[in-house]
């Protein structure tokens, strides 16, 4: 039957109960369980803990974290006074890192990210250590230059020596080492590395007064 072959009589008996059952209905309450509703249909689905990365960092003097997906391709942390910060390795979808105007002077890239754009202006950054193999000639990088980026090779139970460069103010070098005893030597034909005793870290190298050298990293084991 079509809509046209209902009586006249009929149509004002579907309209009257249709206006009765809308008037008595609590509308108060009908409305915000729509919305949950709506809201528990359109919201992603939680994160399971085995699939949540953790950030971890310093704001200030105050201990921050921050929970996001392993599928993150943008992370925004900008202009939050953050003075340190531990990136998780597990990044692998990750494209674009913005940490500009924040308090970090140095940086780690774990391994396996594959960053594209990387935002570190207006920070007091000295030092950014990202993994060897990464291609950082396709990286766009604000804020640091990329002749200064140090490498490190993937960590074994054992810490491997680790040394990198960072350019002083006054146009002087430091030298950053870890995991064993920094030594010099005057020629690498010679073979006769010497350890520097007591050396700082990171050890300061003035080029005008120093003669050259060459500097390595043994393990202390």
């Amino acid at each position: 039957m079509k809509s046209k072959d209902l009586k006249p009589s009929l149509w004002r008996s579907i309209w009257k109960r249709t206006t009765t059952v809308l008037k008595n209905m609590n509308w108060k309450t009908l409305i915000p369980k729509l919305a949950l509703v709506v809201l528990a249909l359109s919201a992603p689905a939680a994160l399971s803990q085995e699939e949540i990365l953790i950030i971890t960092g310093k704001r200030m003097d105050k201990t921050v974290s921050y929970q996001i997906s392993p599928n993150a391709r943008e992370l925004d942390f900008s202009d939050n006074r953050i003075t340190s910060l531990t990136l998780p390795e597990g990044l692998t979808s990750l494209e674009d890192l913005n940490l500009s105007g924040n308090r970090l002077t140095s940086l780690t890239l774990p391994a396996g990210m594959r960053l594209r754009e990387l935002d570190l202006d207006n920070n007091p950054i000295e030092q950014l250590l990202v993994p060897d193999g990464m291609n950082i000639y396709n990286l766009g990088l604000q804020g640091f230059s990329k002749w200064d980026i140090g490498r490190y090779t993937s960590r074994t139970e054992l810490a491997l020596p680790e040394l990198s460069l960072r350019k002083g103010k006054d146009g002087g070098v430091f030298i950053v080492f870890s995991g064993g005893v920094l030594q010099a030597a005057e020629r690498l034909s010679s073979g006769d590395w010497e350890d520097i005793t007591n050396a700082v870290n990171p050890f300061y190298i003035n080029p005008a007064e120093a003669s050259q050298k060459f500097f390595r990293v043994r393990s202390a084991r």
